[in-house]
């Protein structure tokens, strides 16, 4: 499932950039913990973030670097 239709405000995304490089965390889970916000928001913001290189895509473990 991708994310690419949502549409996520910029003044988002650029929280939850900087929510990852505070907390060390680029999940779906911890934005939605830290941010409060819901899966499909959360997901789409990683999905950004992926595509712009922000956190690197998951590996077979499951962990991102």
């Amino acid at each position: 499932m991708t994310f690419e239709n949502y549409d996520l405000p910029e003044h988002d995304y650029q929280l939850a950039v900087e929510t990852v490089y505070k907390i060390n965390s680029g999940s779906v889970s911890a934005l939605q913990r830290n941010l409060g916000w819901g899966c499909v928001r959360a997901a789409a913001a990683v999905e950004r973030m992926e595509a712009e290189r922000v956190i690197s895509p998951m590996s077979r473990s499951g962990r991102r670097e």
